[in-house]
């Protein structure tokens, strides 16, 4: 049986594009990328027919760290983009908010910024005191239905010729 001839490059501190790009679990083109922007070093050694690029083993076991430490490292989030809100207002309402502004030694934008948050910011108090006013209102109008339920059961118990109390026993017992 033959043995096929070994691709690794005899020397073992330098390896062939092939290897490297294996070794770094990048492609050809990508070596060439970090060739040219100068984070790998490379020579050219000669090859039966032409040159060929060789890399220093030092060399990618140093870029190969470096790619490590960069993918562990967490991606902070990239901080949001204010998005903007342009209105027009008329010469004396911009006085007007100006003045204000100045009050609090603020730039008019500023203070319109913080009027519109406040605003806001209150609506939502406003909903969020309205949502739990209708809760209790529910609460209480199922609390009552529930009672109007458990009296109408009572009856029909009763109906059906149980003692008032024995009505009144299961009555508390399963719906109260």
């Amino acid at each position: 049986m033959t043995e096929k001839p070994s691709v690794m490059t005899p020397n073992p501190s330098v390896m062939s594009e092939q290897e490297a790009a294996q070794y770094l679990s990048v492609t050809a083109r990508t070596l060439l990328n970090y060739r040219k922007s100068g984070r790998l070093s490379y020579r050219l050694a000669q090859g039966k027919t032409r040159p060929v690029i060789e890399y220093d083993r030092a060399n990618l076991e140093r870029l190969k760290a470096e790619l490590i430490a960069r993918t562990e490292v967490p991606k902070t989030p990239k901080p949001t983009r204010l998005k903007r809100v342009t209105f027009g207002l008329a010469a004396h309402d911009y006085e007007e908010l100006s003045g204000e502004a100045k009050k609090y030694d603020m730039k008019p934008g500023e203070y319109a910024r913080r009027l519109m948050r406040e605003s806001l910011e209150s609506n939502l108090k406003g909903e969020i005191r309205e949502l739990h006013t209708k809760d209790a209102k529910s609460r209480e109008e199922l609390k009552r239905l529930r009672n109007d339920v458990a009296g109408a059961f009572e009856a029909l118990l009763e109906f059906m010729k149980l003692s008032p109390e024995e009505a009144s026993q299961w009555v508390t017992e399963n719906l109260r």
